[in-house]
């Protein structure tokens, strides 16, 4: 991660998915950590925008066969 945001929280029961703040905006931002088969699908829907879909910002391969998402904060209940 880089200096660009600074962690807030673990969000849910998966460590891969943290909640981040961005320093310079002090927008909240989604961050996941996901293998190849997750990232083209979030590929897909970074060309959709949607009401009911969260912007993505950027994906970025770490370079060992995961992707880093970051993905548009939605405040609410999950629908868990």
């Amino acid at each position: 991660m880089s200096e660009k945001y600074s962690e807030v929280m673990q969000l849910g029961r998966h460590s891969d998915v943290v909640l981040l703040r961005e320093t310079a905006s002090d927008r909240l931002v989604v961050r996941r950590i996901v293998g190849d088969g997750q990232a083209e699908i979030y590929g897909r829907l970074k060309d959709m925008a949607g009401q009911y879909i969260p912007a993505i910002y950027s994906i970025a391969d770490t370079g060992n066969g995961q992707y880093e998402i970051l993905e548009e904060y939605i405040e609410g209940k999950t629908l868990e």
